[in-house]
């Protein structure tokens, strides 16, 4: 890989959740593996597990309010997460709707990424939370240990802005590449390198 180069790549999420209610968030902060605390525009990746503490599924958990979550995979289906959720639903007043079919998303990545995406956005997301601007989700990533972005969106929204990105000159790259980024840096694929088979790497 080339660590001056500044790439993007288009994809689809695998999951995209929202969760509502007005016990949302009581809720999900008993199931996630991760703190939810914070205040809202927040961001946390963790972990959902299963009755025996084993690896289901990732995502990462935007908070934009007290009463609505949205959950994004980049490889663990909606659908798996989705009756992970529903299954602990017993008394709450908590909806999940199902909106993969409605996302795209792209992938930032290279070295220097973070002041190239500020130059085409205007800005970008602080450590630990996303921005939300003109319909889409900014938010940092893990596919590399160089700077990287995943941005989430309508369809329409997501191929505006990548050519954005292409005419200020990044690099539109395959899916091959990026893989061999996230194995370089090492960084594990949920589920792919750690599934229902596994505990949780502490």
């Amino acid at each position: 890989m080339q660590n001056h180069r500044i790439c993007i790549h288009a994809n689809r999420p695998s999951a995209l959740l929202r969760v509502t209610g007005e016990d949302a968030f009581a809720f999900l902060q008993g199931q996630f593996t991760n703190e939810l605390r914070q205040m809202a525009d927040s961001m946390a990746y963790g972990l959902w597990l299963n009755q025996k503490g084993r690896v289901l599924a990732d995502s990462y958990v935007l908070r934009l309010s007290e009463k609505e979550f949205v959950l994004v995979s980049p490889g663990s289906a909606s659908a798996v997460i989705r009756q992970r959720l529903e299954s602990y639903v017993v008394a709450d007043d908590v909806t999940v709707t199902d909106e993969t079919e409605k996302a795209s998303g792209l992938v930032l990545w290279g070295e220097g990424c973070a002041e190239r995406l500020r130059v085409v956005m205007g800005t970008v997301p602080g450590h630990g939370k996303f921005l939300s601007q003109d319909q889409l989700f900014v938010f940092a990533g893990r596919r590399s240990s160089h700077g990287n972005f995943e941005v989430i969106g309508p369809t329409d929204r997501i191929s505006d802005l990548s050519d954005r990105f292409k005419k200020s000159g990044w690099v539109e790259t395959g899916s091959d590449e990026l893989e061999a980024a996230r194995l370089e840096s090492g960084i594990p694929a949920i589920p792919a390198d750690i599934g229902p088979g596994d505990l949780p790497i502490v």
